[in-house]
Parts: structure tokens; sequence; C-alpha cells
């Protein structure tokens, strides 16, 4: 007897290759926002940068944990034609989670055809060998926000939209970590405090973008000073040595990139907001979520 394959059935098994692309954002434990520069000190210039605290692991001797994100791609480049948007396997608030990313390439032939939205999707296609896994040792600062939240300059990092577990993810990607392909190193902030604990002028960085060893990622370290001290008048790591330092333990990890240089040198005003370095700090949204840690 010919046996016919029932033309519902076909149909079935040609939509179930295809996943549907998701609809809702994960948004869990995110709040919506707009992101602001902020003012903070390097080596005696005026930066700005924003201040990312999602919770994330890591060491001040091994650096920062940093977590793949998987790009699909026809070939092994990752800077060539996207297949389809790029796959986080965890977001904030699961273990393993990091704004720092490893990149790796799925490599994807033609006869694969469908929408990868979770990881559980592309472990069976990396079981069965249906796609192959490549690294290029690229570290990319990609900080996963609610899917409302902007930056107050939207031209200091792209906008993207991602697959976390069969749903939408929108993260802003600051590009590379560090010069070359990146690092996962971390660095201090210095926190500046007065005599009685409170803030007391701009944080103080101690590298910039296109330096050797510079991250975005950094652990908390307070400066209390002594009384008497003049709020921003500490500008350089260096000077630091003026307080008392003490790195909050818990390693309290931030994602604090540099988005902007200042030509200015030190006892000159601050171009970027017009206020002299001896002027009072005024600290954004984001300034005072990282000072919250320390509270």
């Amino acid at each position: 007897m010919k046996y016919t394959t029932p033309m519902k059935s076909i149909f079935l098994l040609f939509a179930a290759a295809f996943a549907a692309e998701p609809t809702t954002y994960f948004n869990t434990g995110l709040t919506s926002q707009v992101y602001s520069r902020n003012d903070g000190w390097a080596e005696d210039k005026a930066i700005k940068v924003y201040t990312f605290t999602n919770p994330m692991n890591g060491t001040a001797q091994t650096g920062l944990v940093a977590a793949p994100i998987y790009v699909f791609r026809r070939d092994t480049d990752p800077k060539s034609t996207p297949v389809q948007k790029n796959l986080i396997p965890v977001a904030p608030g699961d273990p393993g989670y990091s704004d720092l990313w490893n990149v790796t390439v799925v490599t994807v032939p033609a006869n694969v055809t469908d929408v990868i939205t979770s990881y559980s999707q592309l472990a069976t296609l990396i079981t069965s060998k249906q796609v192959t896994l490549s690294y290029p040792n690229v570290l990319v600062n990609c900080p996963v926000v609610h899917q409302n939240s902007t930056l107050d300059t939207p031209s200091d990092a792209k906008d993207v939209t991602g697959y976390y577990n069969g749903q939408l993810v929108h993260y802003f990607d600051f590009g590379v970590n560090g010069a070359g392909n990146g690092n996962n190193n971390l660095e201090k902030v210095y926190v500046i405090l007065d005599s009685t604990g409170n803030p007391s002028g701009n944080h103080v960085f101690p590298g910039i973008p296109g330096e050797d060893g510079y991250t975005a990622f950094w652990y908390v370290t307070t400066v209390t000073t002594k009384p008497g001290y003049v709020a921003n008048t500490i500008t350089s790591s260096g000077a630091t040595s003026q307080g008392t330092q003490n790195v909050k333990m818990p390693l309290t990890i931030v994602n604090c990139p540099v988005v902007f240089v200042s030509n200015s040198s030190n006892g000159s005003t601050n171009t970027m907001t017009g206020t002299t370095k001896n002027g009072a700090s005024q600290f954004a949204p984001s300034f005072l979520a990282l000072i919250a840690l320390l509270l």
C-alpha cells in the first residue's frame, strides 16, 4: 500500500521548523530609566561616564567573569552579515550573568532556518552538530536594561534588541572592552567621601579608553578624606593617597564606561559641565545608585 503524508502533517512539520518571533521583553528586576552621563575624573582630566549596577561576579585578582553572547553568521567572521538577532543565555538575576560578554560565533548552514530564541534551542542544534561554534576572543560591554530605558546621549552606544529564553531583551552595546580584543580586568574606582562618610566630589578613575589595560569595569574603593577636604580636590588615582582607602566588601563591581574625555587639565575649568574642579558635585541618579551600594 502506498503511503501518502497528509497535507496537514506536512504543514505542521514545516511550521515547526520556524520559531515565532517573541513579542514580550525580559524586564524582571529592571527599571525603566534614562541613564545619564556623569561627571568624573581620570588622571586630572574631566570625563563623562555612565553607571550600570547589574550584579556581576569576579575578583580583583582574576578579573570579571564574562558570559557568552551568541552571534549567528553563515561563516566564522563575527563582522559578517547576521543571520538573526544575538542570543544571551543569562540575564540580570541569573547565576553567571555579566555585562561583559565573550563573543561566540554560531555558524549556521543555509538549511537551518530556525529562529533561535533560547539557549535550549541552540544546545539542541549544537548536540546534533547542525551548527558549529568559534571563539574570536572578543569581549564586549553590553549591559542589559529595561526595554524602555534610554541613554541621555543616544550616540554613546548602540541600542540593541536580542533574544533570551524565548523573549526579547534590550541592551546597550558599548563595543569592545578595552584596547585590542578587550580584557576582563577589574580596576579600582575611587568614591571620595568626606570625614563623616558622605560623598564629596566626583568619582576618580585610573584610566581612559585607548590606554593599555583600560576597562569599563571597576570595583568600588572608598577614600575617606580628612576634615576640611574641599570637594573635587582629588582628581587622580595618585592623589587618593590623601585619604584612607577601603575596598568595599563583598567586592562591589560596577560597569562605568568612559564615553567622553575633556581637554581640561588639573586646576582648569571642567568644560563639560562649566563647574570648576573645586565646585560642588552634582550626582546624577545612576551615580546615586552606585553610592547607595556603599550604604
